[in-house]
């Protein structure tokens, strides 16, 4: 399966491009006291702006995560930490709303 996807973050009402730095598993975007970091975790890193294609495969998935820090620091996160604490997450809700009782509503 092919797909494709663009990461173009705009800043201010003037939708000002931001200054970027790339990194061997992703990049970060930075304007004032603003960071985005983009990760993926395979040999896909599309430059800011561009639209990046690539090949889903059976049993090869794609994971990208997104972090971003407001005048604190930046926390990237490794795609597959990402997505284990989301599975961890889905889990945990799936457990309290089994708790609701919905012949109350």
């Amino acid at each position: 399966m092919r797909g494709a996807a663009c990461f173009d973050p705009r800043f201010g009402v003037e939708r000002r491009a931001p200054r970027t730095r790339s990194g061997r598993t992703g990049f970060v975007c930075t304007d004032g006291g603003v960071a985005l970091s983009f990760t993926a975790d395979r040999d896909f890193v599309p430059a800011p702006g561009r639209v990046a294609e690539f090949e889903l495969a059976p049993n090869q998935p794609l994971t990208i995560a997104f972090t971003a820090a407001h005048r604190s620091p930046l926390t990237a996160v490794a795609p597959e930490l990402a997505w284990r604490a989301l599975l961890e997450d889905e889990a945990r809700w799936r457990g309290w709303s089994r708790a609701i009782d919905f012949g109350l509503l």
